[in-house]
């Protein structure tokens, strides 16, 4: 018998956004999925799944605010439609993961959902921040800094 190995969603060098900090991040991001991902396929480790969404939530949220100084001292134009879709990412988020645990939706839909979301975010929003953040290293620092 011939077993295939799953895919799991890697960080591919094409979808960095050249920008350390959110790069730094989007790669916890998708290891915390793959930890899901890989649990997902065995239907009884829900309570270890929801302890690592706990985690990619929380995670989240703490990208996304990074993110976000990060935009605001690179003065990027699109920072307000740039947080209305994080905010919606969260609350999709926290539906569906509301819906696995009442077990109304397949744990399968819910890291799909998560990768796509991940994967579409980086590859399309944010790497249109990057051209903002170049020669602005000090400005990101200080701000990322002011926020601890």
């Amino acid at each position: 018998m011939n077993s295939v190995e799953p895919s799991y969603p890697k960080l591919a060098e094409q979808n960095l956004t050249g920008v350390a900090e959110i790069d730094d991040d989007h790669r916890v991001l998708f290891e915390l999925l793959n930890r899901c991902q890989r649990l997902s396929a065995r239907e009884d480790l829900l309570a270890e799944m929801n302890l690592i969404l706990g985690e990619l939530q929380d995670y989240t949220v703490y990208h996304f605010r990074r993110e976000e100084l990060i935009m605001d001292a690179c003065r990027y134009p699109h920072l307000k439609n740039h947080q209305l879709v994080h905010g919606m990412l969260i609350k999709r988020t926290e539906g569906l993961v509301a819906e696995l645990n009442r077990g109304e939706l397949k744990q399968g839909k819910l890291i799909d959902f998560l990768r796509n979301w991940l994967l579409d975010h980086v590859m399309t929003m944010d790497k249109a921040i990057a051209p903002y953040c170049k020669g602005r290293e000090a400005a990101i620092k200080e701000a990322l800094e002011g926020d601890d």
